[in-house]
Formats: structure tokens, C-alpha cells, sequence
């Protein structure tokens, strides 16, 4: 049996879904299994997926739902977690990319510490959409929580009051046995919050391996699952909305459920409750506000405070670049290179 199945769900995913499984096939760790997991496609996509498969010589599998029909996120990756071997399990989305250490780094911190229920690293957010060009690529920080192994329900409290910290799927490992004890994803959940359910329920119980290090890219993009919320009014990231107002009440009837329901976590969703209903202002817009207060005041010192974290940036844009070349698609690779200079010109990388 494999060590890792990698489940990768798409949906008219023809412009991307072969790179993506590129990326897998660069990984340092070797024993994997690919579940490719069709929702339904009407272009290509199903095409290319069947001949990945059949060209693989048994490691990578195509699975479709009966009558080739739309489920949803929730129950395609049900679908896939039913047909995975691996003792872990990554979720590749069908747009993302991996780098080479990912799956190594990430089983490995399950293999050291048994007690845990997944692991995760940091995720270049990366704006491969023209209509984002004007927006910095940016990783994502777990500032005093990373290289840390913690009590999951100490870090969905701050989790739920924060959402920057939530964890990308493309850079998360987890149990096998874990995700089928809690009866994988919640199909109630369909196009948004699925992901964070499912992570609520892992966390509250667990342990995690929180790593520093860079593991993938998520693609940015005007069709994304998360910019197509955003398109349709479903969900904003920076002002209360009723999808995270939905999430959050199914979450406190969750742990209230549970009985010995851990405080903290309890107290966390209240509050964030409050603030979505508009009573009080959270804690994290008043810190942005003084944030763009100082920028405007003095942006040569926060672009000294940032500085830091801007060579972790360039590296991950650089093996994306690297990655296109050895790919041979030039168009990509160039798109990659105009990045790093954009960045480089603003002075934010």
C-alpha cells in the first residue's frame, strides 16, 4: 500500500490539471498514490485524467460519480478519501502546485509524533490572475505558532477568530484514520467552508504539526472556488457575511454537542459570532487599521518591518518558474518571471 494518496478533485479543470499533477510526479518522496476524483466535467479535463491514469501503470486512478454527475466539493472528496489507500492524505486541488519537499516533510512529521492527527506548512498565495497582477504574492505566516506541535483545539480558537491562519489543503497532511473516525468532509458545507468543518472537526480533538516552510502555491484566480464566493456575494473576507455566520453557528452546536466541550474554543466562536453580527469590532480589523495608519505614515519602515519575509517569496516564485521551464511551457514559465519582476520593481520582494 501506498504511504500518501493524494486526492485531487476537478472540475473543468483543462487549463491546469496536468501541471498540477506534474508537480507530484517532482516530489522527493516516492511513495504515493494519485485518486483523481472527476465532479462532473464538460471539457477536456476528463479526457486528460483518463489518460494520466491509464499511462501510469496503476499509481494514478480516475474515479467519477455515477452518470458522470456534479456532487459538489464535499462529496468528491468523499468519494476519493473512499478510495485511497495511503495511511495520509493530502488534497491537491486541480489548480494548485506542490513543491518538490512537500509530501516528504509533511510525512515525516506523522511519522515522528503517532499522537498527531495532521500536519501542515505555509502556502505562497500566488496571483496568477492578470486581473490581480496590481496585488503582492504573499506566504502565509503562523508567526509564534510554526515549528510548534500543539493541542488543535488552542489553535482553532484562534483559527476561527483569525481565518489568515487558516491552513491551504495543498499544504496539509493528514491521518487516514483521522478523517474516516469523523466521516470526512460534511456534505451540508457545498462551494465554501467545507474545508473549514472538516479542519474543525480534526483540530478540536487533536494534534498538529504546524511547519514554517513554504510546501505549495495556491493559484489565485477569478474562478477559484473562494473568488467565485466572492463574485456572487456568498462570502467577503473582510466584513461579517452569512457564510461565515452559517459556519460558525454550525460550529457552536458541534462543540456543544460534544459535551466536555473545550472552553476556549467555545469562547473563540462566540465572540466571533458577536463581531459577524456587528456587536463590537474584532480585535484583528483594529490592529489593520493601525497597520494602514503607520503605512501611510511611514511606508519605508513597514517595508523594513516586511522585509523578512520577502526571500521566502522570491524562492517560492522562483520554483514556479523553474518548474514551468523544466515543464517546457514557456507561456507559464514567463508569467512566473514577470512576478519576480513586478515584485522586485515595488519593492516588496
Amino acid at each position: 500500500m501506498p504511504r500518501v494518496s493524494v486526492i485531487t478533485i476537478f472540475l473543468n479543470a483543462e487549463r491546469f490539471l496536468e501541471a498540477t499533477v506534474a508537480t507530484l510526479k517532482r516530489q522527493t518522496e516516492s511513495d504515493w498514490e494519485l485518486v483523481l476524483v472527476d465532479d462532473g466535467s464538460r471539457d477536456a479535463s476528463t479526457d486528460i485524467a483518463r489518460r494520466l491514469a491509464a499511462d501510469s501503470n496503476g499509481r494514478i486512478r480516475y474515479v467519477e460519480h455515477d452518470g458522470h454527475a456534479n456532487l459538489g466539493l464535499a462529496a468528491s472528496r468523499n468519494r476519493g478519501l473512499q478510495e485511497a489507500r495511503g495511511d495520509y492524505i493530502l488534497y491537491l486541488d486541480s489548480d494548485d502546485l506542490l513543491f518538490p519537499c512537500a509530501l516528504e516533510r509533511l510525512a515525516r512529521a506523522l511519522d515522528d509524533d503517532p499522537s498527531l492527527s495532521l500536519a501542515f506548512g505555509a502556502t505562497l498565495f500566488w496571483n496568477w490572475d492578470p486581473a490581480f497582477a496590481e496585488e503582492p504574492d504573499a506566504i502565509q505566516h503562523y508567526r509564534g505558532w510554526a515549528d510548534r506541535t500543539i493541542a488543535g483545539a488552542r489553535f482553532l480558537a484562534a483559527m476561527i477568530a483569525d481565518e489568515t491562519l487558516h491552513p491551504a489543503n495543498c499544504s496539509t497532511m493528514m491521518r487516514r484514520r483521522a478523517l474516516l473516525d469523523i466521516g470526512g468532509f460534511d456534505p451540508a458545507f457545498r462551494g465554501i467552508y467545507e474545508d473549514t468543518s472538516l479542519m474543525t472537526e480534526l483540530l478540536v480533538a487533536g494534534r498538529a504539526r504546524i511547519l514554517s516552510e513554504c510546501l505549495s502555491a495556491y493559484r489565485m484566480h477569478a474562478a477559484s472556488h473562494c473568488h467565485t464566493a466572492i463574485a456572487t456575494g456568498d462570502y467577503t473576507a473582510s466584513e461579517p457575511n452569512a457564510a461565515r455566520l452559517r459556519f460558525l453557528e454550525w460550529a457552536q452546536g458541534f462543540i456543544a454537542a460534544r459535551g466536555a466541550e473545550p472552553a476556549v474554543v467555545a469562547q473563540a466562536i462566540a465572540r466571533t459570532i458577536a463581531e459577524q453580527r456587528g456587536i463590537g469590532v474584532p480585535p484583528r480589523w483594529r490592529r489593520m487599521g493601525g497597520i494602514v495608519a503607520q503605512a501611510l505614515a511611514d511606508p519605508a519602515r513597514v517595508k523594513r518591518r516586511l522585509r523578512p519575509h520577502v526571500a521566502p517569496v522570491r524562492a517560492a516564485l522562483r520554483e514556479i518558474e523553474a518548474f514551468y521551464a523544466a515543464y517546457g511551457d514557456r507561456e507559464e514559465a514567463a508569467r512566473a518571471t514577470l512576478r519576480l519582476v513586478r515584485a522586485e520593481r515595488d519593492g516588496w520582494a
